[in-house]
């Protein structure tokens, strides 16, 4: 029995029926190839493959899918299998565990397969699957159900019990075994209980084809049952995640026309990597940002409104097809908008009191890197009666030398400045200020 981590999950209910508990089973290479058995751990992308068996009344598989012959009934003989929704305890006098439902969550009357494996090898599963992304790494996974209960040391007349060994096989579409992982022995436990099965392929140059299969290698004969449910390939993306240089936060505010910077991390698992940044003003419509293709995004927000940044990373041979391929790895979405930093420069307060107390008797303006300034103060009637070409030169509240009336008065500055090595810009300000005395 190979070293694996069989997690056995607490029972729940699931559609008032008692669920088979789920556990987890990493495999070992055996046979062909060089990498270890093992689960993604990067992002898994949609899945090119994804047999739940259905649900409800059914009938055999597809000529091809397997080499077991197909009954419509519960308990099975040797070298037979049937697509159920339930495992019936009571075949072979009660050796096999009651099976209420399959695994596949959330399905009503879901199906899985139910084999009673032969003494001989065969295949209990194949499937051709095409349009694979070169040089991408798929995860091969799959759930399975040892139904025979534990039964006393010599049941059968055997010493060692004979519990469901499988070989997940990948092979060309001519059928030569390109990869090939042992299950090892499917142990048996007290309640039923789901182990999912996994493995890595990598698809090699112009190979866009392969055929996916499911082998019997244990013996068959009071014992070596199973149920098998969920078979899955799809594509292992490395995780990618996006930054900015200034904050962790994934929404930055900057001046407008002023600079941003967004970084990105990609995980193991692309060897050759290409990269697109997108750019959206929704986060739901996405479309390429032109000619960046690297590790970092430099902007300069010279937009109106809110903008949303994210990154996809590829396989170079697969970059073509970046904007829609499964085979890709997507970053986080970073928002960013721009504020008119110009007003933060200008500050003028809403009320001023010339009453010559000595306290907020003139109308300060507060204007700091500013090129050019003009202040002008208009009557509600839209006459000037202040102007004023420096911050220093306040109003005091006076027209022609006499005491103009409390009330409103309207102001617009209008003042030019730099930032940096950027154009000058000009900006017109406006707004209202309370005299009272």
């Amino acid at each position: 029995m190979p070293d694996c981590f069989l997690h056995t999950a607490p029972w729940r209910r699931i559609k008032a029926r008692l669920r088979p508990t789920a556990a987890l089973l990493l495999l070992h290479l055996v046979t062909i190839g060089s990498v270890r058995a093992q689960s993604c751990s990067g992002v898994l992308g949609p899945a090119v493959l994804n047999e739940t068996f259905g649900a409800g009344p059914t009938g055999p598989l597809a000529a091809g899918k397997t080499t077991y012959d197909y009954r419509s009934r519960s308990c099975l003989d040797d070298g037979e299998y049937t697509v159920a929704d339930t495992v019936e305890g009571s075949c072979h006098g009660t050796a096999w565990h009651e099976a209420p439902e399959d695994h596949t969550p959330g399905d009503t009357r879901g199906n899985m397969l139910v084999v009673n494996a032969s003494y001989q090898p065969g295949e209990f599963y194949s499937q051709l699957v095409s349009g694979l992304c070169v040089g991408t790494t798929y995860e091969f996974s799959f759930w399975v159900l040892n139904v025979n209960l534990i039964r006393p040391p010599g049941a059968c007349g055997l010493l060692v019990p004979r519990d469901p060994i499988i070989a997940m096989r990948i092979e060309t579409a001519a059928g030569v075994v390109v990869q090939s992982v042992s299950t090892g022995s499917i142990p048996r436990t007290t309640g039923p209980t789901w182990v999912r099965c996994s493995m890595l392929f990598t698809v090699p140059p112009e190979r866009d084809v392969i055929l996916l299969k499911l082998i019997n290698e244990g013996l068959g004969g009071c014992g070596n049952d199973l149920a098998i449910d969920d078979i899955q390939f799809r594509p292992c993306n490395p995780t990618l995640t996006i930054a900015f240089a200034e904050t962790t936060a994934d929404h930055l505010q900057v001046c407008e026309g002023g600079p941003a910077v967004i970084r990105s991390t990609l995980g193991e698992g692309y060897v050759n990597p290409a990269y697109q940044w997108q750019v959206s003003d929704d986060a739901v419509n996405w479309k390429a940002v032109p000619g960046q293709n690297g590790l970092e995004l430099k902007l300069e927000a010279d937009f109106p409104d809110k903008k949303y940044y994210r990154l996809l990373c590829t396989q170079a041979p697969n970059f073509g097809s970046i904007g829609n391929t499964p085979c890709r790895a997507t970053s986080n979405t970073l928002s960013v908008s721009t504020q008119d930093c110009a007003r933060f420069k200008i500050s003028i307060p809403d009320v001023f009191t010339p009453n010559q107390d000595g306290t907020n008797d003139q109308l300060d303006v507060y204007c700091k890197d500013f090129i050019s300034f003009r202040l002008t103060i208009y009557n509600r009637w839209g006459s000037v009666i202040f102007a004023s070409d420096h911050p220093d030169k306040r109003w005091d509240g006076t027209y022609l030398g006499l005491p103009c009336m409390e009330g409103v008065y309207l102001w617009v500055v209008r003042f030019e400045y730099a930032e940096g090595s950027r154009p000058a810009r000009t900006i017109v300000n406006r707004g209202r200020v309370l005299l009272v005395r």
